[in-house]
Parts: structure tokens; C-alpha cells; sequence
């Protein structure tokens, strides 16, 4: 493997975040590297081959056995270009042990005060502009932009094992790793982004991502329990 992604692509944008081109240019190729599996891919990945009842055709087993090795190799892949977006160097601060005291945080604060920004808020920080214009100044560039970063997010939301059969240990891991994600999100402020842009939704300039942001919502919470989710907002004292 050439590891294109962890080692050319996610190295330019960490030291080039200050070209905005070259940054949107390569969010463009990820998010063509992290697009969600076609459904016939999803359908192959999940297929259970009869070899035993003798009723299928040994060709049709051998083809059903290449789709579906096809499809979860690219779930693998998937799966692989997560836990680089996630485990990224960068990103590192936000998984630190949360049980130090707030002299602790003071020190590390003092001992790193240019800290370098993690991925995702690169990714954020191209919203800032498009975001700030509303009505008629928001230009097609700049629904561009956010429609990219949107479908981005998405992507790694969306990323999941096709098949788990028989792996509990790969099916925890996965669970892990999305909890990651969530949790980094909240990190790099991509769910203030995301509340801000829902908060507007109604407006004109915002009624195109109201899909990718059904999409967003619903990758979030996918693994939680609904009644968890309502009690939340409930019991969650204000800030």
C-alpha cells in the first residue's frame, strides 16, 4: 500500500492549513476516498453463501465469494481511513485523560501555548467565511465549500464494518472508534458548527443541507438509545 492518505494527503494539509485552495483541493480527494459503499456492495458484503444444501451452482458461489471479499476489503479500507482521520497526530490532546486536576490542565496549558490545530478544525476553520454570508452575498463557491466539508464529515460518520459475523472483538472496536470520533468532533468544534448551521436551517441560504445534515444527525446517534438521547436534553444542567 502506498498510504497516500496518512502519509501525503493529511501531512499537506496539517503543514499547508494556510492555503485554503490546496487544503479544499485534497478535501475533495478524501471525500471521494471515504464516499459510503453502494448498496449492491453493502447487500455483497452481508451475503451468506450456501455450500453446504448442494442447490447453487459452484460458479455462482465463486462469484458470490469475489463480491463479497471485494466489498469488505473496501469496508476494511474504509474502516482504515477512519482510524487515520481519528488517531491522528494531531488529534492526540483530545483523548488525554480527563481525571487531572485543574492545576494539571493550567500547567500543560502554559506548557503548550502554540499548540498545533488538529485536522478537523482546519477542515472547520474553511467554514468560517462561507458561513458568515447569508442571503444573496453567499456565492456558489462558497456552498461549494460548505456542501464539501459537510459531505466529509459525513463520509467518516457513515463509515462502518459490512461485516461483523462471528467478530465481536471487531464490532467493539468499531463502536470504540466511532465514540472516538464523536468525541473529537466535540473537540475540533465540528458540533458547534453543525448546531449553528441547524439552528438556521429555515433560512434560504442554508435549505440545501438539510439532507447531508439528516445524514449527519442520523450517523451520530445511530448507536444510541433514543430514549438516552431525549433524557439528555432533560437532565444535562445548563452551562
Amino acid at each position: 500500500q502506498w498510504r497516500v492518505v496518512s502519509q501525503k494527503l493529511l501531512p499537506l494539509v496539517v503543514n499547508c492549513s494556510y492555503d485554503s485552495a490546496l487544503v479544499l483541493t485534497i478535501c475533495k480527494i478524501l471525500v471521494i476516498l471515504t464516499k459510503p459503499p453502494a448498496e449492491e456492495a453493502r447487500r455483497a458484503g452481508g451475503l451468506v453463501l450456501d455450500v453446504k444444501s448442494g442447490k447453487v451452482d459452484d460458479g455462482v458461489i465463486r462469484e458470490q465469494i469475489i463480491l463479497r471479499d471485494n466489498a469488505i476489503a473496501q469496508s476494511d479500507l474504509l474502516m482504515e481511513y477512519k482510524k487515520i482521520f481519528v488517531r491522528h497526530p494531531t488529534h492526540h490532546y483530545a483523548f488525554k485523560s480527563n481525571h487531572s486536576t485543574k492545576a494539571s490542565k493550567e500547567k500543560q496549558t502554559q506548557k503548550s501555548p502554540k499548540q498545533q490545530p488538529g485536522l478537523f478544525s482546519i477542515f472547520t476553520s474553511l467554514l468560517a467565511t462561507p458561513l458568515s454570508k447569508t442571503g444573496s452575498s453567499r456565492t456558489t463557491t462558497d456552498h461549494h465549500t460548505i456542501e464539501l466539508i459537510l459531505h466529509l464529515f459525513r463520509n467518516l460518520l457513515s463509515i462502518s464494518p459490512l461485516n461483523t459475523y462471528g467478530s465481536s472483538e471487531k464490532a467493539r472496536e468499531s463502536m470504540a472508534l466511532h465514540r472516538e470520533l464523536i468525541v473529537l468532533m466535540k473537540e475540533e468544534m465540528v458540533l458547534d458548527v453543525l448546531m449553528v448551521i441547524g439552528q438556521e436551517v429555515e433560512r434560504r441560504e442554508n435549505e440545501g443541507y438539510n439532507l447531508l445534515l439528516m445524514e449527519i444527525l442520523h450517523h451520530l446517534l445511530r448507536s444510541q438509545d433514543p430514549t438516552d438521547v431525549a433524557l439528555s436534553a432533560i437532565q444535562t444542567p445548563p452551562s
